[in-house]
């Protein structure tokens, strides 16, 4: 009995190995895409601040892509930093996004309100600006920032939360709502 001869692929999956490898590049670029695009909007105040709560709440996997974003950002915000410096001079230092903290009480109620927090440290003065940031349940973003007038830095946002309720329980008031203000420096304290 003669042997069949080999053929190659038909046409029609040579047309179909096309058409992945063309979507293969198209998702591809659309990764760079959308990697640049995180990596610029984590390089501001809201991004750094969106960016870390969200690394907190990631499972494993999606921890580790996050985290090379918000490495990469950082970066971006030095780098602006030494531009702005070098061009006459930088009012502030670049921005990094704050944990929540390990105050047990108030954590929970930072990320069931979406609370989370900044900070720019300017490497020459040492001067310290913070930042809260909330996104409300109707979209909205509330923000304060403020300098850091306390003995010790910010490194969290439960320490954010703190300078506020006890500096500026005014403005506190303002960006949480009374009720939420008045839970948040309880905690505090």
């Amino acid at each position: 009995m003669p042997e069949e001869p080999i053929r190659g692929p038909s046409p029609e999956v040579m047309r179909l190995r096309r058409e992945l490898s063309a979507a293969r590049e198209h998702a591809a670029q659309q990764e760079v895409r959308l990697a640049e695009a995180e990596i610029a909007y984590r390089a501001t105040n809201d991004g750094a601040a969106e960016g870390m709560r969200e690394i907190e709440l990631a499972d494993r996997t999606q921890r580790r892509r996050l985290l090379r974003w918000q490495v990469a950002a950082e970066q971006v915000s030095s780098d602006e930093y030494r531009q702005q410096e070098h061009a006459g001079g930088a009012r502030q230092g670049p921005v990094r996004g704050l944990p929540a903290g390990d105050n047990e009480a108030l954590t929970p109620l930072l990320i069931g309100h979406h609370i989370c927090g900044w900070e720019r440290t300017h490497p020459v003065t040492g001067k310290q600006q913070v930042g809260l940031l909330q996104l409300t349940a109707d979209g909205k973003r509330e923000r304060r920032h403020t300098t850091n007038t306390l003995a010790h830095r910010c490194e969290s946002v439960a320490d954010v939360v703190a300078l506020f309720a006890t500096a500026h329980p005014d403005r506190l008031v303002e960006f949480a709502g009374a009720k939420l203000a008045a839970e948040l420096a309880a905690v505090c304290r």
